[in-house]
């Protein structure tokens, strides 16, 4: 691989990087408060707890609805891990200057995914 595709791809992997951060995912950090919490999953020996994944779902809906929610939010949280520890294990940091600078050409040239961030960060 020459230099200039290593660059691109490493392009590709921030592109991504950035992406995933701009989705709100509520997390709560490993501390005190998870001591008598559920572990739900575990990621490369880092877990995922209960409350993590409860945070911010409605609890006044049906059942079934709120188990699919917190399911759905399950499954993004193992995908973002997964994808942060493979960064960091490559090295790669994505700092938030980074991410605003994202933002404002989503800001100024919207693509389809841009509009939905935008749609998310008014909400």
């Amino acid at each position: 691989m020459n230099h200039g595709s290593l660059n691109r791809s490493l392009q590709v992997v921030k592109c991504i990087a950035i992406s995933l951060l701009l989705i709100p995912i509520s997390f709560v950090t490993a501390s005190e408060t998870h001591k008598n919490d559920k572990v739900m999953a575990t990621v490369n020996d880092e877990p995922i707890y209960e409350s993590q994944i409860s945070e911010g779902i409605p609890t006044n809906t049906f059942k079934v609805t709120t188990e699919l929610a917190k399911e759905i939010k399950l499954e993004r949280r193992i995908s973002y891990l997964m994808f942060a520890q493979f960064l960091e294990s490559q090295n790669i940091h994505v700092d938030n200057n980074e991410i605003d600078n994202e933002i404002d050409k989503l800001k100024k040239k919207p693509t389809i995914f841009g509009l939905y961030v935008l749609s998310l960060s008014e909400s």
